[in-house]
C-alpha cells in the first residue's frame, strides 16, 4: 500500500513544473495528459504547435532530472475539433515524433476527434453483448436460473459496463445513445423471456430497469453534485461561456439542463474537506 502512496510524492510537482497559463494537466497514477486550447485553431495552428511543444520539453527536463524515462512509444497527441478538418502538428518529444491518434483511450473512455462518443459507445456495445452471453446460459432451459439471479447478474456485470463515463455520454446525441437503448432491451428480453414484440415499457416495469439514457444523465448529475460539493472542486464554477460549443452541450450545462428538466434543485451543501488526525485541537 505504501509504493502508490511513495510514488505520488515523488512525482508530486510534475504538475506544477509543466502547468502554466496556456497549457493544463491530468494526472492519474503514471498516465498524463497535457491539453490546450484556443478559440480559432487555423489561425493558431503555429501557436498550438509551440505550445505544446514547449510543455513536452518541460515535461522531459523533468523526468531526466528525477531519473525517470518517458514511454514514447506510448505517447500519442489528438487535436479535438468541431470542424471537418482535422489538422497535423509537429510535436515531438526525446527528439521523437509523436504519432497522431484519432481515437483515445485513456481512463476506460474512448475519444474521437468531434468528440461524438461514437467510438466509446461502439466498443461499448461490443463489451456488453460478449458478457451478454452470460446472460443466455443463465436463462437457458438447462441452467433453469431464476429471473431474479438473472436480473441480478445483469445489474452487477453488464450495466456497469454501458453506463461507465455517464459523465461524458451525457453529451452524446440521442441516436448515438440509441445502441445502449437496444442492447439493454435485447438484455430485458433474455431475462424475462419476452419476445421481440413485448412492449419496452412493460419489460422495463416488470424488471425495474430505467431506460439507459436516463440512468446515464442520473449517474453523471450525481457525480456533479459529488463533486460541486467538495470546497476544492474548481471544474463545477466555469460559467456557459468558458463551456461553449457549437454543436452540443458541454457535460455541465447538460446535466444543469436534465436537473432542471426534472425539477432538482441544483443548489447543494459544502463537505468540510478531510482533517488529519494530527490537527484536531
Amino acid at each position: 500500500m505504501t509504493s502508490p502512496t511513495l510514488f505520488n510524492a515523488y512525482i508530486n510537482d510534475l504538475q506544477n513544473t509543466v502547468k502554466n497559463n496556456k497549457t493544463s494537466i491530468g494526472m492519474y497514477a503514471d498516465d498524463v495528459v497535457i491539453w490546450t486550447s484556443t478559440k480559432n485553431n487555423a489561425k493558431q495552428q503555429k501557436t498550438l504547435e509551440q505550445t505544446i511543444n514547449n510543455a513536452l520539453n518541460s515535461l522531459s527536463k523533468w523526468a531526466t532530472e528525477n531519473n525517470m524515462e518517458i514511454n514514447a512509444s506510448k505517447t500519442v497527441y489528438q487535436f479535438f475539433s468541431m470542424c471537418q478538418e482535422n489538422m497535423n502538428f509537429d510535436l515531438k518529444i526525446n527528439n521523437q515524433k509523436l504519432p497522431k491518434s484519432e481515437s483515445t483511450k485513456y481512463l476506460g473512455v474512448y475519444m474521437d476527434n468531434k468528440p461524438s462518443w461514437k467510438n466509446h459507445i461502439e466498443h461499448t456495445v461490443n463489451k456488453a453483448k460478449q458478457r451478454l452471453r452470460l446472460i443466455k446460459r443463465l436463462a437457458s432451459a438447462a441452467r433453469g436460473s431464476t429471473q431474479e439471479t438473472i436480473n441480478t447478474t445483469y445489474k452487477t456485470c453488464i450495466k456497469p459496463v454501458m453506463k461507465y463515463g455517464s459523465e461524458v455520454l451525457i453529451m452524446a446525441s440521442g441516436s448515438t445513445l440509441k445502441a445502449l437503448e437496444t442492447t439493454q432491451n435485447n438484455a430485458l428480453r433474455l431475462i424475462t423471456g419476452g419476445v421481440k414484440t413485448t412492449l419496452i415499457l412493460a419489460l422495463q416495469l416488470y424488471t425495474g430497469h430505467l431506460p439507459i439514457t436516463w440512468e446515464i444523465k442520473q449517474q453523471a448529475a450525481v457525480s456533479m453534485t459529488k463533486m460541486k460539493a467538495l470546497i476544492q472542486s474548481t471544474w463545477t464554477t466555469k460559467t456557459s461561456d468558458q463551456q461553449h460549443l457549437k454543436t452540443q452541450l458541454p457535460p455541465l450545462n447538460a446535466i444543469h439542463s436534465h436537473l432542471q428538466q426534472s425539477e432538482i434543485p441544483t443548489n447543494v451543501e459544502h463537505i468540510c474537506p478531510t482533517i488529519a488526525p494530527t490537527e484536531y485541537q
